[in-house]
């Protein structure tokens, strides 16, 4: 199936507080992307990784090392849906 990319934290959203902080924004589900789960599968690098959760993705390359759990975590599970 396919899901919806939503655009990955912007650096000035990339601290701790932006577990608590986000600005929350409207948006128009039926404009962003979709992608294959297949098509999520191939960034899965360090320099570019995606991950799924419920449905949607998100391009965590710029926020992986800001993770609470470190990249590594987000690195494993590159191009995944990690929702379960």
């Amino acid at each position: 199936g396919l899901v919806c990319c939503c655009a990955s934290a912007s650096p000035a959203e990339r601290t701790m507080d932006a577990f608590t902080d986000y600005e929350v924004k409207e948006v128009d589900e039926d404009s962003l992307p979709e992608f294959t789960a297949e098509e999520v599968a191939q960034h899965a690098s360090l320099d570019d990784l995606w991950i799924i959760i419920y449905g949607r993705v998100y391009d965590v390359t710029e926020w992986q090392h800001d993770h609470p759990g470190g990249d590594e975590v987000l690195l494993e599970n590159a191009g995944k849906d990690v929702s379960a």
